[in-house]
């Protein structure tokens, strides 16, 4: 297995962007591209914007994460994962909310709001659309896009499977919601309230942020190759790295 050093240690910060050395670092490291444009989403649904008005920034969002992969290339990077936003509407934080005109009938049978997801699923569409314009125009890079949306509604519909009882609570209650009338948002909540007793139950941690559980459960998905595309692929097969799940 080759190894590959993280593109944020110490030693990149002191070579020049654009030197030779910098270039080799960034061509011999592995980029991991988070999910970009949840907080941008939540910004702006907390500043009481309309689903149909926050949807015109899709767009705007998409711009900004074309020109960051295209600026990550520049510099060098040859080996980029990108990863798909979760499926919004499945986050407890998202899912009990009341404040922005939607009911009960407005949820799937997994308990997800569906506005929110399709808000995922277009933002996810546009994503791929934007690798693959951008692996026609550098046909020396290899991208790895990973479907956290499908793979998260894959623990959704079956979540015995992956050992979760809960998929719709989190479990450190005092975390964080959207909706204004939840007591996380109380200005005198008391942040040393208790958590639940056991996490790895639970798919999300505190409404936002999964627990180590449900991450170790989508990264197996992923490096099963099932929920990466393209299925084989630099991190999975190949003479690069193949990776044991007996590691998780």
């Amino acid at each position: 297995c080759r190894s590959r050093s993280p593109a944020a240690s110490g030693r990149a910060a002191n070579l020049s962007l654009h030197s030779e050395a910098s270039q080799d670092f960034m061509a011999r490291s592995l980029i991991y591209f988070g999910e970009i444009g949840g907080n941008d989403y939540s910004y702006w649904f907390l500043a009481g914007q309309p689903m149909d008005r926050v949807l015109r920034y899709t767009p705007y969002i998409q711009q900004q994460i074309h020109q960051s992969l295209k600026d990550i290339i520049e510099q060098g990077a040859k080996n980029i994962i990108v990863q798909a936003n979760f499926p919004m509407g499945c986050l407890p934080s998202y899912s009990r909310l009341s404040s922005f005109g939607l009911a009960s009938e407005d949820k799937d049978e997994y308990g997800c709001l569906k506005a929110y997801n399709d808000l995922s699923n277009q933002h996810n569409s546009r994503l791929k659309e934007v690798i693959a314009q951008l692996q026609s125009n550098y046909t020396d890079v290899q991208f790895l896009y990973l479907d956290a949306e499908n793979a998260y509604l894959e623990v959704m519909k079956n979540p015995m499977k992956y050992g979760f009882t809960n998929t719709t609570g989190q479990c450190f209650d005092s975390g964080m919601s959207y909706d204004p009338s939840h007591p996380s948002n109380n200005n005198d909540k008391n942040l040393t309230q208790a958590c639940c007793a056991d996490p790895s139950r639970y798919m999300s941690w505190d409404g936002v942020h999964l627990t180590e559980a449900m991450y170790m459960a989508l990264v197996k998905l992923f490096l099963a190759g099932g929920f990466s595309e393209p299925q084989q692929n630099f991190i999975t097969t190949g003479d690069k790295c193949t990776y044991s799940f007996t590691n998780f």
